[in-house]
Order: C-alpha cells, then structure tokens, then sequence
C-alpha cells in the first residue's frame, strides 16, 4: 500500500529551518550499433541513437559479406597479427565509474586454444584501458574482459560449441561486471570499473603494441552494441536474438535503478520504437501491473515504497499496428532513502527513508556538509563528520523530530518528511550529505549516504 506523504509537526519544521540555516527501437543502443549490414565496402553504418564516434567508422582489412551474420550481413575477419586490421569507431571511452554495456554476435570459426595462434581480441581501446579477447588466457572457447582491473573471463567454453552473443554489463550501482551468453548469466564479477581511455575502441581488434591479434580469417562478427547504461537482464532476454531494427513496433524501456533497497524513485526511459507514421502515439505505464494506468508520461519516474519484487508494464501504441507490451521485474530489499530537493521537480526538501526496523527505539537524520569525492564513502555511516553532524547528535528525541526521531506509527520515519517550495530560502547551490542511523539495539542499523543540492 502506497504511502502517503504527511506533513509533520510545525516543531520539525522549525528544527529544520535552523539546522540548515545555519550551515554552509526497440531500443537502440546510445553509443554505438554496427548491424555490417552492407554486404560490401569499407565503412559501416553506425545505427546508435543518439550514437558517438564516426557515423561511418573506416573499417581497415577485414571485409563485409551480404551474409553469414546473426541476422543477414556480418564482419568476416582477417587474420593480422599486429592489429592493423579493425574497425576505427573513433570514439573515446571515457566512461570513469559509470554503468555501460558492450553486447556482439560471434563466431571464432572453430578458432580455439591457448597460445598465441588461437588470441585474437574483438575490441580494445588503444591506451589498453579496456580490451576483449578470446581464447589464450582466458581458456580455450572463453572471452576474457581485460584492463587495469582484475580480468573477468566466461566459464565452460561458450565459443566451443557454435557462435554466441555476449552481453558484457558494468553495473556502477553494484560494483559489479555481468557476462551474459545468449541471455544467460555466465558469470558475475564484484568489482567497480573505472575506465577512462584517451584514444578510440577498435572493434575486431586493436592496437596497444606488442601483438595484437585482430579476429582471425573465418571469423564472424555481427550486431555490435554499446550503451551508456546497464542493460536489465529482462532487457537482455528480450533483445539478445533480435535486431534491434527489425519489428515495426517494439516496447521496451529501461529502469534506473532496478535494485537496492526501498523506497527509492525509479527513472523510466522508453526505448520503444515504431515504424509507422508519426511514430508512438500513445504510452501508458501501469508500476503495479494491476491492470490501472499509472502514467502515459514517456519518461516518467516513479517512487516504489516497500521492498520486494514489482512488475512494471509499459504499453505503447502506434496508428498502424496497435499496442504491444513489455515488462520487467523490480526487486528492492534492505533500506533504502530517496533524499531530493526542488531540483528533482518536488518542493524545497522530501527526506523519505525506509521505515523504522522491528525493535528500533530511535534514530538520526545525520547532515554533513564536508562532501567526500564519492558519495556514500565518508567514515561515519558512509558521511564525513563535521560541525553539522555534530549539531544533529545534541538534538533530543522526540516523536516528530526528523533530526532524532522516536518511532511512531503516522510520524517519520515512516512517512516521509517534506518542506512546500520557498521554505529553505538562501541555500541555492549549497550540498549535503544525508544518513539515516537507525537504533536497534544492540545494533545500529542505516540507510545509503544520499547528496542534496539545492
């Protein structure tokens, strides 16, 4: 059941006021889509939207046949042993810590082993930042994801049996690399990638000296993708055997994030396409899949309170074919803290954590106004202690004090606690970290770090 948002007692208000007073196509891929669907010549359509790097990247060596690929045309490699042969994208993966996805159709043409004879990388970026081979290292039929980071490599030989389509998926919300092989999680792999290349991807080899092995004669690569984000896996099983440009009207949409704890606002992003005239006329999304309409937004966003798993249906329409459906599964659990000012659209401040924990006698709303470089990697409950943090820790407890709560039913933390716009005048361009601390006796309990600006 939704929760409502109360407002709370004026004497919170006040104490807010004066702490913070006195503080200083389906959907395309958005980066790259090579669908080496020209069956001849010596560029490639780059089909992402908005796309980066060239929109017809030059492709040296290796050549383009009308078929052979996952859906029609593919890349047929050609043997170089120094990397000479590739396909320059001309864009630069600058992509530090943040989510992206890199997905292909391959086939290493019976290619395998460990020596150097059977190496051969997919992509690489020159300043070696990132790079993807198979075979060698990574055992015989395996891609291996390499870089200045501990190399991640699919298990059981994929490439062995036949070609395959990998989706490699760098979640910055979970420090955490998936490999999927035909829509199939292969192996997961915790750790935060932070990956800041200064020359241009190669695809179907690259160049960083040494050998570079290129993909090799024989081999075939087909519908290479990059997004800016982490594909969902219900994104992954829908899309990993289609073209993306194939079907007049698809419905598909990402969600960010997709997990965590709760509640949390989720940001939607349609990534439905239709081939009919004026395009999607009409969008209607139902959060709780009962069967309401929830919002016809086309990106909208939407606050989840309660932890655990909620089926989100989109349903697009166009003049031509109707309406088609899609949906995806959401599983929140743990704490969660959605912490917005009137920036995200809402009134001057809405501080929503999760409710109180079973046998929680009270608890804190902590302010910091020393900011680490990352949020939620300060040393006192993922915030920095300062003269703010100080200042919340002399508050008394009392029901209604959002500072220093005592749970009660109807009182935060339970509801959340919101100020109307033009209530915090004079903090334009101030920010704050924000914790939760729950007391739990004889434990203490809490919620991520969130920044606010305002």
């Amino acid at each position: 059941m939704k929760r409502a948002l109360l407002a709370q007692p004026l004497r919170a208000v006040l104490f807010v006021a004066t702490a913070l007073s006195c503080l200083p196509a389906q959907g395309l891929p958005e980066i790259l889509y090579y669908r080496f669907s020209e069956g001849a010549g010596t560029t490639t359509a780059n089909a992402a939207s908005p796309g980066a790097g060239a929109t017809n990247p030059t492709i040296t060596g290796h050549t383009l046949a009308a078929a052979g690929g996952q859906f029609g045309g593919c890349l047929l490699g050609v043997t170089s042993g120094t990397g000479l042969n590739r396909v320059n994208t001309n864009w630069i993966p600058a992509l530090g810590a943040n989510s992206w996805t890199i997905s292909f159709w391959f086939d290493n043409a019976g290619i395998v082993g460990t020596g150097t004879a059977s190496l051969m990388y997919v992509f690489g970026e020159t300043g070696s930042t990132l790079r993807c081979s198979i075979n060698s290292t990574s055992g015989s039929g395996n891609l291996g994801l390499r870089g200045g980071f501990t190399t991640i490599s699919t298990t059981g030989g994929p490439l062995l049996t036949g070609p395959k389509v990998f989706h490699i998926v760098h979640d910055s919300n979970l420090s955490q690399v998936r490999i999927y092989v035909n829509g199939v999680l292969n192996v997961t792999s915790n750790q935060l990638l932070n990956i800041n290349g200064n020359s241009g991807l190669q695809v179907g080899g690259y160049s960083a000296g040494g050998s570079p092995e290129s993909i090799q004669t024989g081999t075939r690569l087909d519908e290479f993708r990059v997004y800016n984000r982490a594909v969902s896996a219900a994104e992954i099983t829908a899309t990993w055997n289609m073209s993306l440009t194939g079907a007049p009207l698809n419905a598909l949409f990402s969600a960010n994030p997709t997990s965590g704890g709760a509640p949390v606002r989720v940001q939607f992003t349609n990534q439905s396409t239709s081939t009919a005239p004026g395009g999607i006329t009409n969008y209607a999304w139902d959060f709780e899949n009962d069967g309401m309409v929830d919002s016809n937004a086309q990106n909208p966003s939407h606050i989840f309170p309660n932890t655990g798993a909620s089926t989100v249906r989109l349903t697009v329409t166009d003049a031509v074919n109707g309406s088609i459906s899609t949906t995806q599964v959401l599983n929140f659990a743990g704490l969660g803290f959605i912490a917005e000012t009137a920036g995200n659209g809402a009134g001057d401040l809405l501080l929503w954590p999760a409710d109180a924990p079973l046998g929680c006698t009270d608890g804190y709303t902590f302010i910091s106004a020393t900011l680490p470089p990352v949020v939620g990697t300060g040393t006192f409950f993922g915030i920095t202690l300062d003269d703010a943090t100080i200042s919340v820790l002399s508050q008394p407890a009392f029901v209604g004090n959002f500072l220093h709560f005592i749970p009660s039913p109807g009182a935060y933390p339970d509801v959340p606690f919101s100020l109307p716009a033009g209530s915090l005048p004079g903090l334009n361009g101030v920010s704050f970290d924000v914790v939760v601390v729950y007391l739990v006796p004889p434990s203490v309990q809490f919620t991520p770090a969130r920044r606010l600006t305002f």
